[in-house]
């Protein structure tokens, strides 16, 4: 199996382990290619009612304009509080601080 594969299997996974067990799961953290992937495996009218694999989904991120997103999928729709309540639990932001400044280099995006 190569990855694509694998990436087709963990959604149908997720989506069908959240409909059986009345719970609710997400992958992590997908590139726009991955969830341009997801919605080609979904047709127009699952589309519509955010239904994939008996399951309902949404794809969320920390900002509506992100470029990396999660899926979640869940036995039932979710209200908006449990997506407004989702989001401020799952993303977060990391501060980082040297102990002592004199022995510290600067920090670039690759060190995140």
């Amino acid at each position: 199996m190569n990855q694509k594969d694998n990436l087709i299997a963990r959604f149908k996974d997720l989506s069908r382990r959240a409909y059986y067990q009345d719970t609710i799961l997400n992958t992590f953290f997908l590139s726009l290619s991955e969830i341009n992937l997801f919605y080609s495996l979904c047709s127009s009218s699952e589309l519509k009612e955010h239904i994939f694999n008996q399951s309902y989904f949404i794809v969320i991120g920390p900002t509506d304009n992100s470029e990396r997103k999660v899926i979640l999928f869940s036995y039932r729709q979710l209200t908006e509080k449990e997506i407004a309540e989702f989001r401020n639990n799952f993303f977060g932001c990391l501060y980082f601080q040297p102990i002592n400044i004199k022995f510290s280099d600067n920090l670039t995006h690759r060190d995140f």
